[in-house]
């Protein structure tokens, strides 16, 4: 059975707080549909308030992203490996198909393990934060859950 491990309050500097009730869920039904067995929270939500501690984009504002990396059998699973990239690719299409709009991941933006998933403006990106540079495995993989 699939499982959303919340570690964020451990791991995280600033996006300690916790997801939105349907950000975990969408995360922990992406992951029965592909099959993943745990997806590991290490960056979640974070205030939204002046004031608060915050970084980068409002995306992770309220607990409405995350930035995960995926388990099996207690392995993180990395893209660059084709046995893997088939597993993440289907979690990244079953996100994409229950309503994530924000999914962003490379090499060379936050590691070849490692994945941002969430809401917002529908968007698709690698390193820089750019579309451009999203690796077309996760174009691809977006698409055909978008439509």
């Amino acid at each position: 059975m699939a499982r959303v491990k919340e570690r964020q309050a451990q791991l995280a500097s600033i996006r300690k707080l916790p997801l939105s009730p349907k950000l975990n869920a969408l995360l922990e039904a992406a992951a029965v549909k592909a099959g993943i067995e745990e997806v590991v929270v290490f960056s979640g939500g974070q205030a939204k308030a002046p004031g608060k501690p915050r970084t980068g984009s409002a995306r992770h504002d309220n607990g409405n992203a995350a930035d995960i990396w995926l388990t099996m059998k207690g392995q993180q699973l990395n893209f660059e490996v084709p046995a893997d990239r088939a597993l993440v690719s289907a979690f990244v299409t079953a996100c994409a198909k229950l309503g994530a709009t924000g999914i962003g991941a490379a090499p060379d933006y936050m590691g070849p393990t490692r994945l941002h998933v969430g809401f917002g403006t529908r968007a698709v990106w690698g390193a820089g934060g750019k579309s451009a540079n999203a690796p077309k495995w996760l174009r691809d993989a977006v698409a055909k859950g978008a439509t």
